[in-house]
């Protein structure tokens, strides 16, 4: 049987955390309560009384506290629960918080004199008059979330008719046009309609101003209703479908005193302008379409949160009953009754107006955004994780084996057999394995980052939400090293049977060196599949990301996005790899092995250039937007930071490529001063450590980890791993077999665990800020603007 207090850490809202009821302290509490009493009892020997003084004298007052208890406890052993404990509820008007009811539990004899005991119910009334306060400031930001949808969704179905009204005249006007004998009564009637209800070329501020005056009235009537009726005023589109039927069906006969000529003149304006306001009905559509999306999401993330605080409710009135059935066993008397009374009482436990608030989402989603479809409906308002379970993990036991043994294979066959690593005077490690080492630094961030999701979702830190994924999508640490071990034995395979078969056509290579760009292709065809398979949102989140980062000033940056950035920082090696792949298989250098012509070529020295410089070219494209939209000032010094990394760069590339002392010194400038900042980043900034005043000497207040030693370690390795640059300075070749091109893949490969590393720590921090601001549901856009008095 689980214990109460896993199963709340497991159920617990994270970023709520601090809002529930302390159980651990309450039950703290209970024990030293029954350590007084074993005490009291003489059931045990009060520590330090060893000495054979000291024990008589304990003995003695024992026996004087047993006997005058003894007494007491007779005389109160017939007594009621109401005459031992007297709950007080205080209204207290409150500036922060508002007026609040205020729960004060005084304790009668016996025990009125048990410090321990009133220590207890102290902390007890402090956690519930806590939950009642968080509880109802939650429920009124709902609450005023829900006028807002409100307001959004009539402002949606006025839209919605305007432009099927629109869409009628268009038609009208279409069939008029054609007609020599045409209704010019009805058509007039059009004309009236269309400038009351939209503009011919609907822009977002005519689309502002349509809902301005049609919004308005709705919006004041909305004001004086109960708080308790939010969503009370959505109808349907019915309303006005209605209308628009009869609006379709109806045919005014043409009055007769009307002049041919004017007539005439109205239609030929009317078929000039047919085409562009079929092209303007066109863009409203999408723009309807794209704000129905946003409000589907909205109420989606609206409904979660109600979810959560509901949950928040009942794991409270849990705990509270949990904890007082443990107090009265060990105090021996029944008050948990008579205290969960007035707990259920309280307004976290009998407000029901989040209850209503999760029926009318239901039903108001299940009309307008599922077509009446209730089964829908409820997969999209609760999705939930889909989980391999056994079978993932049977498969990641046998990839995992596989992978294991094919790499121990590989390494025994590039030491032992010296004929597979220089064939016909070409080095193995200088030519082809280099496009296997790029797919190998790309495996390993992945197995990276399911040792990040493991270790996220061991310390309950919310990646899912923080990285913005879509509920019931993100991806469990089983299935992304399920997706690593496969990858690793398709490559290793691949590798194994490729130096073996080159070996036997060396010196000509014309079918075996395919390989490596046919599991190139491979890897790229498993991630752009447009199949529902492989996980197909998790990869299409991350091509979203991608293609994001490419474009960065042109898109608004999430967290998502500059992680991804912060990652590709990390695989620098593998875009100069690329470079290498394109000019190794563009130039033909791969029927002969080739891997010098690819240095000696001039224009893919110029590409070496520009793909090492790419990642942090992006990095700091998305720095400066991000300056642009939130105006941080902040920013504009973390573009300093790759700024100072693309200098570094771009001064080594030159001194591997032209030796010579005054690029070496300013090699070693640059890469020091990009370091310091860099590290200096890293631990300040991104990790939120070497905190001021902090009651963790040189980390911060809050950590999740619970040995502090691992903090300084991790900042240590940090700081070591950013000098893996110092191995450009001299080249490595004192070990037997491992070559600079060998020793660069080792170097590459350990800045990407530092990456590993620097992923816990960010998202640690990044938890902790949304913790502090109890944030746990994403903030969605709205489509509307909203203006004062509630007009949208």
């Amino acid at each position: 049987m689980v214990k109460f207090s896993k199963q709340l850490e497991g159920q617990l809202v994270p970023e709520w955390r601090d809002a529930y009821c302390n159980y651990k302290q309450l039950k703290k509490d209970v024990k030293r309560i029954k350590q007084e009493r074993l005490l009291q009892n003489g059931s045990i020997i009060p520590a330090g009384s060893a000495d054979s003084s000291t024990l008589r004298r304990s003995l003695s007052s024992l026996q004087q506290n047993i006997s005058g208890r003894l007494g007491r406890s007779l005389s109160y052993k017939n007594r009621l629960p109401g005459e031992l404990l007297v709950l007080h509820k205080k209204d207290r008007r409150d500036v922060q918080h508002g007026d609040s009811t205020v729960y004060e539990t005084e304790l009668m004899e016996p025990l009125g004199h048990a410090e321990q005991d009133r220590a207890f119910f102290n902390r007890l009334d402090a956690q519930l008059n806590k939950i009642n306060r968080f509880y109802k400031l939650k429920e009124t930001e709902y609450i005023a979330q829900a006028r807002h949808l409100e307001r959004q969704l009539l402002a949606l179905f006025h839209v919605q008719e305007a432009l099927a009204r629109q869409k009628l005249i268009l038609q009208s006007s279409s069939k008029s046009s054609g007609e020599e004998n045409s209704n010019s009564s009805s058509d007039d009637e059009s004309i009236e309609v269309s400038e009351n209800v939209q503009p011919k070329n609907p822009s977002r501020s005519d689309t502002g101003r349509i809902m301005r005056s049609r919004a308005g009235v709705s919006s004041r009537e909305e004001h004086h209703e109960s708080i308790m009726s939010p969503f009370h005023t959505v109808r349907g589109k019915g309303d006005y479908d209605s209308r628009l039927q009869k609006l379709r069906d109806s045919n005014v006969e043409p009055e007769n005193n009307k002049s041919v000529r004017d007539h005439a003149r109205f239609a030929d304006r009317e078929s000039r302008n047919i085409i562009q306001d079929m092209i303007d009905l066109s863009l409203s559509q999408k723009k309807i379409n794209g704000s129905e999306k946003m409000l589907r999401t909205a109420f989606i993330e609206f409904y979660r949160g109600l979810g959560l605080l509901k949950s928040y409710s009942s794991l409270n009135i849990v705990a509270f009953a949990k904890i007082l059935k443990k107090y009265d066993k060990v105090v021996k008397w029944n008050l948990a009754p008579m205290y969960i009374k007035e707990v259920e009482r309280s307004y976290f436990a009998s407000s029901d107006k989040v209850t209503k608030l999760i029926t009318r989402v239901e039903d108001i989603f299940t009309k307008h955004f599922s077509h009446h479809d209730r089964r829908k409906a409820m997969a999209q308002l609760r999705p939930m994780q889909e989980h391999g379970g056994h079978t993932t993990t049977f498969f990641l036991g046998i990839f995992s084996g596989s992978t294991a043994g094919l790499l121990v294979a590989f390494i025994l066959i590039l030491l032992t057999q010296p004929d597979y690593r220089i064939m016909a005077g070409k080095e193995y490690m200088k030519s082809v394995f280099i496009i296997f080492s790029t797919l190998g630094l790309l495996l390993l961030h992945m197995y990276m980052y399911g040792w990040n999701v493991y270790a996220w979702q061991r310390t309950r830190i919310n990646y899912g939400f923080i990285f913005e994924f879509s509920p019931g999508t993100e991806l469990r640490y089983r299935e992304v090293l399920l997706i690593c071990t496969a990858l690793s034995s398709m490559l290793l395979g691949t590798m194994i049977v490729h130096i073996i078969a080159s070996a036997k056509e060396a010196p000509n290579y014309n079918h075996s060196e395919w390989a490596p760009m046919a599991i190139t292709l491979v890897f790229l065809v498993m991630l752009l599949i447009p199949a529902n398979i492989l996980y197909k949102s998790s990869r299409y989140f991350f091509l979203r990301c991608f293609r994001r980062i490419v474009f960065a000033p042109f898109y608004k940056v999430v967290l998502s996005d500059f992680f991804l950035g912060d990652q590709l920082t990390s695989q620098v090696a593998s875009f100069r790899n690329f470079e290498f792949m394109l000019c190794y298989y563009s130039g033909g250098y791969f029927q002969h092995r080739n891997d010098s012509a690819c240095s000696d070529n001039m224009t893919f020295k110029l590409l070496m250039y520009v793909f090492s410089l790419l990642p942090y070219w992006w990095r700091f494209l998305q720095c400066l937007r991000r300056w642009r939209d939130e105006g941080d000032k902040l920013q504009l010094y973390n573009s300093g930071k790759y700024m100072s990394a693309m200098v570094a760069v771009v001064l080594r590339l030159a001194y591997v490529s032209h030796s010579s002392i005054a690029l070496l010194v300013l090699f070693v400038l640059s890469s020091c001063f990009a370091t310091l900042y860099q590290v200096y980043w890293d631990v300040v900034v991104d990790w939120g450590l070497l905190q001021q005043n902090s009651k963790n000497p040189g980390l911060r207040d809050n950590l999740i980890l619970k040995r502090k030693y691992l903090y300084y370690i991790s900042m240590w390795l940090n700081a070591l791993l950013r000098l893996a640059w110092i191995s450009s300075i001299q080249p490595l070749n004192g070990i037997p077999g491992f070559s600079q091109p060998a020793w660069s893949v080792i170097f590459a490969a350990l800045e990407v665990i530092r990456r590993g590393q620097w992923n816990f720590y960010r998202l640690e921090n990044e938890h902790l800020n949304n913790v502090g601001k109890y944030r746990a549901v994403k903030t969605v856009p709205l489509p509307f603007k909203e203006f004062q008095g509630g007009s949208v």
